[in-house]
């Protein structure tokens, strides 16, 4: 899942949600994402940790936290997860 192809499709996953959700916040953005990605709204707990890592990648890399390249990071970050690869 760290293949040349699972790291661009994130990437433009993340550059898509940008692009269609300007002047959202990033926590209503990471609803959206995790109604794409699961077809479910985040816990507080994953919410928070979204957010905690969207605030530290940004702060590590100087960017701002609407950055698309953020966004297909926690986008990368979300299909490596088990939920997004089994059915229950």
């Amino acid at each position: 899942l760290n293949s040349p192809m699972v790291l661009e499709q994130t990437h433009l996953w993340g550059a898509r949600l940008c692009r269609d959700t300007p002047g959202q916040s990033a926590e209503a953005r990471v609803g959206r994402l995790y109604l794409e990605t699961f077809a479910r709204l985040p816990s507080d707990e994953e919410r928070i940790s979204a957010l905690t890592f969207l605030r530290e990648c940004a702060a590590e890399a100087r960017v701002p936290e609407d950055s698309p390249q953020l966004w297909g990071d926690l986008c990368h970050v979300l299909v490596n997860t088990k939920e997004f690869f089994y059915v229950r």
